[in-house]
């Protein structure tokens, strides 16, 4: 037993164009040395209005997304976890374990005034 359990509908997409089409929130949790490619996958296929959340602030990455979308037109709201919200493994095809669920993630927002709605949906 874990530190959360839960049974959610989760999809699978190997598209940028097909993920940033059909979401509104984009969690981006891949190692660091990976946040680059994502982001560059990704930026062609953003549009105005979605929250894109990177887990670990552990660069300038989400610095680096939100003023490639601003360069592009795309009103971006770009989130950041001081740390990951959750840590887990991978038990099978279709299950995690969760082993850690912290009490508090700090967020930094770019821009700065849509923190409300990266609070909100985080």
């Amino acid at each position: 037993m874990g530190a959360l359990e839960a049974t959610l509908a989760v999809g699978a997409t190997d598209s940028a164009q097909t993920l940033a089409a059909q979401s509104d929130v984009i969690l981006i949790a891949v190692p660091l040395n990976a946040h680059k490619a994502v982001m560059d996958a990704l930026l062609p296929n953003l549009r105005s209005g979605q929250l894109v959340i990177v887990s670990s602030m552990g660069s300038l990455s989400s610095l680096y997304l939100y003023e490639r979308a601003v360069a592009r037109g795309i009103a971006l709201c770009v989130a950041s976890f001081g740390t990951t919200a959750l840590t887990a493994r991978r038990k099978g095809p279709a299950q995690v374990n969760i082993m850690t669920r912290r009490s508090q993630v700090a967020i930094s927002c770019l821009p700065q005034t849509a923190a409300p709605q990266a609070l909100a949906a985080c």
